[in-house]
Parts: C-alpha cells; structure tokens; sequence
C-alpha cells in the first residue's frame, strides 16, 4: 500500500452534495488540475489523485478529510505546502485546518532548527515576552540601515531582523548589508553585555545571494 497523509479542511457549502462536489474538485485541483474525465487510469489515478476519505458537518460548515500520496510531494518541503494549500487558498469558503502526515512526510518536516527555547537561550531571556524589530525602509545606505540594528540593539531588542522589503538593492546588497549589521549589533552587545541577534532576510539562493 502506497503511503498517503491526509488533510482536513473546513469547506461552507449549501447542503452536503455542494461540500461533496467542492470537496472531490480540491482533491482532483490539488494534485492533477485536468478534468476527473482526462485522468489517465492506473497510477495516476490510482495513486497521484487526492482521495476524499471523510465528510463530516461541524461548526456550521462540513469538515473533509482528502488523502494525498507521498509520490506527489517528491520529497519536497515546498512542494507538500503547495499540495496542502494550493489552488483551495485563492478560493472562498475552504480552510486548511489540520494535517496527519505519513512516516515519509514526518521524515521531511524535522521542525524548527531552534524553537521557541532554543530562542530565548540565544536571547538570554527565560520568560517574558521576546522582542524583535525591522530594520526599514528599502532605499537607505547600508550605514544608515547597520546605525539602525545598532541602536535597535542597543535599546534592548532580543532580536533585529531586515525588512521583508531589502533584498540585495543596490543601495544596500545583501553581504555588505549582512557584514554591517552583525557588526553593529556585536558593537551595541559590547555595550550592554546583551545578546542581541540579527537576522538576515534570506531571498535568493546562496549563489546569487553572494
């Protein structure tokens, strides 16, 4: 037996033959996106179609369990998210609401490098809350962005982190950007006797990122 995990979502529907029909569409859009009538027979259909395993009311909307395989995922982190979410995320009325992964699928989701401990151990902080901000906006020199980590660090940000907005700008490229702002927050701790962080928004792949 092929391996398959499964997801459930919360689909609004008129009656239960609608939450079926929207249902049995997502299984077939998620993974094969043809006509149920073009599915080649076999393993395309036999394995690489989603199966809606479950319908069930509840919360005022239907609740469908629909089955993938393995095989469709590739092994890919990514490429599970686009399976989950997919086409259904752009759609109104569906919510991803909870995933059972198989053995396989548990084997390429480890989890978090760090967790929420492994933070606040960076951090040095063991309870409150922790504290994180931006530095912003694009179109600023990399001294006055590194000026900013640096003064964020030294007012008492657990974190710093770049904007989700700075790439590799010419104003600002990444590495120098990197190099400056890890200096300036080491120059802030010094200071203080904190450890502060920064993180990098990561966009690109590491050969193009230096």
């Amino acid at each position: 037996m092929m391996d398959r995990f499964s997801v459930r979502y919360r689909i609004e529907a008129s009656d239960e033959a609608d939450a079926q029909a929207r249902a049995l569409d997502m299984a077939l859009e998620q993974t094969l996106e043809i006509p149920r009538d073009a599915v080649p027979k076999g393993y395309v259909e036999d394995v690489m179609l989603g199966r809606l395993e479950a319908l069930a009311t509840g919360d005022g909307a239907y609740l469908a369990d629909i089955s993938y395989s393995d095989d469709d995922i590739g092994g890919d982190f990514l490429q599970l998210l686009n399976v989950v979410f997919g086409n259904s995320s752009i759609k109104p009325g569906i919510k991803a609401l909870a995933i059972t992964l198989s053995d396989g699928i548990a084997a390429i989701c480890p989890g978090p490098r760090f967790g929420a401990q492994g933070l606040r151990q960076q951090a040095g902080i063991s309870s409150g809350p922790l504290i994180m901000s931006a530095i912003k906006p694009v179109g600023l020199p990399t001294r006055e962005l590194a000026q900013l980590a640096h003064d964020f660090a030294l007012g008492g940000m657990h974190y710093v982190k770049d904007d989700h907005g700075l790439a590799s700008q010419k104003t600002s490229p990444f590495a120098e950007r990197l190099n400056a702002c890890v200096d300036a927050v080491g120059e802030a701790n010094a200071r203080t006797g904190g450890q502060c962080r920064f993180v990098p928004n990561i966009t690109a792949s590491r050969g193009r990122t230096y």
